[in-house]
């Protein structure tokens, strides 16, 4: 961890704002020790989740998602519902109230 706060720590001179991008979710790399969420507490950084589509599969991956981040003290912003349908049952017309109502 201190060569990844190293790393943020240079990249970050001379700059207002640095996006550090993670990989999956946030338990992603425990089998050896080091998880996302390890990483954005070391970079002392908060979080914003890229959630599924839809209205159940959305709020159920931000609740577990934000939920393992909150558990390590990692501030969690909000959340972007990613690969959002254009048309049909699951599209943001349709399910952005839904969304929006949980959110409140």
């Amino acid at each position: 961890l201190q060569k990844i706060q190293d790393k943020i720590a240079s990249m970050s001179e001379g700059r207002r704002v640095l996006i550090i991008d993670g990989v999956g979710f946030p338990s992603v790399g425990s089998i050896v020790g080091v998880d996302n969420a390890d990483v954005a507490k070391a970079a002392k950084a908060p979080v914003l989740l890229v959630c599924k589509s839809g209205v159940g599969s959305a709020i159920d991956s931000f609740s577990l998602n934000s939920s393992y981040f909150l558990a390590k003290a990692v501030p969690v912003l909000g959340a972007i519902f990613n690969l959002g349908e254009t048309e049909g049952f699951y599209s943001w017309e349709k399910c952005q109230e839904s969304i929006g109502a949980w959110f409140v």
